[in-house]
């Protein structure tokens, strides 16, 4: 850096150092009434500098980092595209209901990612984002039925790395402590 401004000043007009920086500057330098520079009244734009390709160009970093920031967003995600009449399953942001996924069907589209699917149980519609819309392959809800006449089977004791502590009931629930 400090041999392009060196370069810089050499190239610039006659006279002395102190002189070609002081054009320099007045010329590039922000006017305090005006908010621009002599050059930029002049010219209706910014005069590029050298030291303007010392920097590197800002569009050209966001672009880069948003391309890297897409492949790496499309690398683990899968491509959902729905039409309308698709049987999916939309997230349920609700806090009432435990469940997480409830069934539904595409109603309407309303953008390129954006969907109004009607929801099988409470007969409403929602908006959703693909993201938060997943592919069902049937109409059918399969109910699970628990039984209660098996029984779970008990979990064998497992080896803990740390011997467990044997623990006597307090003394106020023996009998002997009442008598």
């Amino acid at each position: 850096m400090v041999q392009a401004f060196k370069g810089g000043m050499k190239r610039l007009s006659e006279g002395t150092i102190e002189l070609k920086l002081a054009r320099f500057y007045y010329r590039i330098t922000p006017h305090s009434t005006t908010d621009m520079s002599p050059s930029e009244l002049m010219f209706s734009r910014q005069l590029r500098t050298r030291f303007d390709l010392l920097q590197p160009q800002l569009k050209s970093k966001v672009v880069e980092k948003q391309q890297k920031q897409k492949q790496l967003f499309d690398s683990h995600t899968k491509d959902r595209d729905f039409v309308v009449g698709d049987l999916v399953y939309v997230r349920n942001f609700s806090k009432e209901s435990p469940r997480k996924w409830i069934p539904g069907t595409v109603v309407e589209r309303k953008g390129n990612v954006t969907f109004v699917v009607h929801l099988q149980d409470s007969n409403n519609n929602v908006k959703r984002h693909k993201n938060q819309m997943r592919h069902r392959m049937c109409d059918y809800i399969p109910e699970i039925e628990v039984s209660l006449e098996q029984t779970p089977t008990p979990m064998e004791p497992h080896n803990n790395r740390y011997p467990t502590r044997n623990r006597r009931p307090p003394q106020r629930f023996d009998e002997e402590a009442w008598h």
